[in-house]
């Protein structure tokens, strides 16, 4: 296979990241396409450009603009289908294939058995059975990551409580769209919901109570539009969405046993958006990092806002809008 490699330039990180608090991060100018996917210098500059995504508007791909790069988000945009766990900014540095490099190493998920792969670039043939579905040595595994569609979700202390990998999905409306006053179509169905994703950073660990792991949480909300087809899927309509959400979320560890890195206890978040969409619409909320034996947080969120969808062309009686103070 050729190899391609495609420097971005400075002046283009610079424009792409100008509303971004009005500054730049120097190491973000070290990233370069190779084989389609972003390669990041360091950790440093991968950890940087992270930092400036979680800043973002959902919807804003500063990196997708560069020719050589098709982000996951763009093919989610041209594909109308999103089933994928991840937090909205993860589509800005993924390729299709689910991949980013940092330095040597080309990073790669694997959705279908939850695992998270880090692989030498000189390894091509690891590479190669990688991309195939082959099986290969777990050595390869960086970090196991998970979503359950169900949860137990309760109040604490006036907010709603969170758990690692839980739903709330709080706002449902069914609803048939109309042409002249008659339903036609398949049920469907608007939701919002708090979702929360997690990644253990030492999968080669098995939990113990003598070896503590390091983990990263995150919480975001999810605006989706579903039909019924033997079961709740994702619809592919175009819809209106008007959105204005603000709160706070404060995350806990359970236990005094391990480390929390202090700055990713409370997350501040105010969202505001207009747009067209066709897919899940993911707002991020928190990002949490500690260290414990095993997946053992959850968050305390406050939602206030409204949210308001329609599909384009349906009937305004079938507009949702769904607002609070708050709303979880």
């Amino acid at each position: 296979m050729s190899k391609k490699t495609i420097f971005v330039p400075v002046v283009f990180i610079v424009l792409a990241f100008s509303c971004m608090k009005g500054q730049v991060e120097p190491a973000l100018q070290d990233i370069k396409v190779e084989n389609e996917r972003l390669v990041f210098r360091n950790n440093s500059t991968f950890d940087n450009f992270v930092k400036a995504l979680q800043r973002k508007q959902p919807g804003d791909s500063p990196m997708s603009r560069h020719s050589g790069f098709v982000s996951l988000e763009q093919v989610i945009r041209q594909n109308t289908t999103d089933t994928l766990p991840f937090p909205a900014y993860f589509y800005y540095f993924l390729n299709s294939r689910l991949e980013y490099q940092v330095a040597d190493t080309v990073f790669k998920y694997d959705v279908t058995k939850g695992i998270k792969y880090g692989v030498p670039v000189t390894e091509g043939a690891v590479l190669n059975n990688l991309n195939d579905g082959t099986d290969i040595d777990p050595k390869y595994i960086k970090a196991r990551f998970g979503l359950s569609s169900n949860g137990i979700v309760s109040s604490k202390g006036g907010r709603v409580g969170i758990g690692a990998d839980e739903i709330n999905a709080r706002y449902q409306n069914e609803f048939r769209q109309m042409s002249n006053g008659s339903t036609f179509g398949s049920r469907m169905k608007f939701v919002h919901e708090l979702v929360t994703y997690y990644e253990d950073l030492d999968p080669q660990i098995a939990p113990r109570r003598n070896i503590l792991k390091r983990y990263v949480g995150h919480l975001m909300l999810r605006i989706k539009l579903e039909y019924w087809g033997s079961g709740w899927k994702p619809a592919s309509e175009y819809r209106y969405l008007t959105c204005h959400i603000w709160g706070n979320s404060k995350a806990v560890k359970i236990g005094t046993t391990g480390t929390i890195e202090q700055s990713t206890v409370n997350s501040d978040f105010d969202y505001s958006d207009y747009s067209i969409i066709r897919w899940d619409y993911k707002i991020p909320l928190h990002r949490f990092e500690y260290s414990y034996y095993e997946p053992n947080h959850y968050f305390l969120v406050e939602v206030n806002g409204n949210i308001k969808q329609q599909i384009l062309g349906d009937d305004p009686s079938n507009e949702w809008n769904t607002s609070g103070a708050p709303l979880w």
